[in-house]
């Protein structure tokens, strides 16, 4: 069960489901300020409405409220929070591994070259 749910997230990951929400949710953002163009359709049309719905489909809710958790994990560890061994299970160690690997290979480009952070 531990290695499927390893590999669903490995899956979620490459997907690239975090940063297609959220960039959806900017979208969503945006549309509500432009009142002069028509919401409804820019909403209906976005390109990765459909791209995002399919993937939800994939990975229901609590697989991906999950996923945020361990990145609210990576966040306090990265900021210092002294977690010790026991605070997680062997599963979410495991998970923050891959996720903290898979943001780190996001900052080198197809070469192996380190490309500028974005903040």
């Amino acid at each position: 069960r531990r290695k499927l749910c390893l590999k669903k997230l490995i899956d979620y990951l490459r997907d690239d489901v975090p940063a297609l929400e959220a960039e959806y949710e900017t979208f969503l953002d945006e549309c509500e300020a432009d009142e002069a163009g028509d919401v409804e359709w820019n909403i209906e049309n976005h390109p990765a409405r459909l791209k995002l719905e399919r993937l939800q489909e994939r990975y229901e809710d609590p697989f991906r409220q999950w996923v945020a958790g361990l990145y609210e994990f990576i966040w306090l560890k990265n900021a210092g929070y002294p977690f010790r061994r026991n605070d997680l299970s062997l599963l979410e160690w495991k998970a923050l591994l891959i996720i903290e690997n898979h943001e780190k290979g996001k900052s080198y480009d197809r070469s192996g070259k380190k490309t500028q952070s974005q903040t």
